[in-house]
């Protein structure tokens, strides 16, 4: 390469025999050199946990006739309502009703304490924001990612309604989790699934293998929620939509509906889920009137070849002519 750049150059300038050198009077261009491209079984998304008032349910179920429903099977719905829990797909056009359930929360001074009260008339106190948590990820195909729900419940019961009737369970310092994982098709869609589990007990040393390396982690026991497996289909723009039935059965209150105390950690700090602290610049009013809803959006997915042997399952062989 460099032999071939060597001879361009020699060229370039004993062809022009005795003529003066002149500056270009073109433009400058600029060289971009293009960012390092997802690995071609990866897909990009944004995962957020919201907080909203119950102040605005009939907003929500609003928002929820609003969206499509159906795209769960219907044994899988029927689970999900006895436990509490239901789904549904937003359009990549995001509806209204949404953005203004996401807003910041309005501050009323008549809620404040005397030292919020201070902060908000010098201008220095800020509206909780709805989303609690809000991250981009990326996942390649079959990897999972935890995403964390609810707020620790110091401890809990809880029974779920699966296949085979219900089962009981019980724990201490209890978070409700979803492990997300995507599988990309060839037509640009992600096949996700979100499965809920329940995290509790003390963390142990669990040793696993990755890279060829051990890995030493510290961890809950896990309990997951398999037979209620949320299996969706979708595609760049759209996204999911998880939150709690109206009677917050079953499962819905470990999951979107956080003590009202703020919960703390085995350091005895504030939980990183919950509300703003008092002295914190940003204020959560009726701190315990709340729930919980998780969005999940599909931003970028790498799998857009449509002759890929995944979409079809199977690959592609030639057989001679006969």
């Amino acid at each position: 390469m460099r032999n071939a750049l060597a001879c361009v150059v020699g060229i370039s300038l004993f062809t022009g025999g005795c003529a003066k050198w002149k500056p270009d009077s073109r433009k400058t261009r600029t060289l971009h050199i293009p960012s390092g491209r997802m690995s071609p079984d990866s897909v990009s998304l944004e995962v957020g946990v919201a907080q909203l008032s119950h102040s605005r349910n009939e907003d929500l179920e609003l928002l929820w006739k609003q969206l499509d429903q159906q795209k769960s099977s219907l044994e899988l719905r029927k689970r999900l309502d006895a436990n509490g829990l239901r789904v549904a797909v937003v359009p990549s056009q995001i509806p209204p009703t949404l953005h203004e359930l996401l807003k910041p929360q309005e501050i009323n001074p008549d809620l404040l304490n005397e030292f919020q009260l201070q902060m908000y008339d010098k201008g220095l106190l800020k509206p909780a924001k709805r989303l609690i948590q809000h991250q981009k990820i990326q996942n390649r195909d079959g990897e999972s990612h935890e995403l964390r729900v609810s707020s620790i419940h110091p401890a809990k019961s809880w029974v779920v309604y699966g296949k085979n009737g219900p089962s009981a369970g019980a724990g201490e310092s209890v978070l409700g989790i979803f492990e997300i994982k995507t599988f990309p098709n060839g037509d640009g869609s992600v096949r996700l699934t979100i499965t809920p589990q329940i995290h509790h007990g003390k963390p142990r040393t669990q040793i696993g293998v990755v890279d060829r390396s051990f890995l030493f982690q510290q961890k809950q026991t896990i309990t997951s929620l398999n037979d209620l497996m949320i299996d969706l289909e979708i595609v760049p723009g759209e996204t999911v939509l998880i939150g709690a039935t109206p009677d917050f059965a079953g499962l819905a209150e470990l999951f979107f509906c956080s003590p009202s105390a703020g919960p703390k950690s085995e350091s005895g700090t504030q939980a990183s889920f919950s509300p703003a602290p008092e002295d914190s610049p940003e204020v959560f009013q009726n701190r315990g009137d709340h729930q919980r809803i998780v969005l999940i959006r599909l931003v970028q997915t790498q799998q857009d070849d449509l002759f890929s042997w995944r979409s079809t399952g199977e690959k592609l062989i030639s057989t001679p002519h006969e």
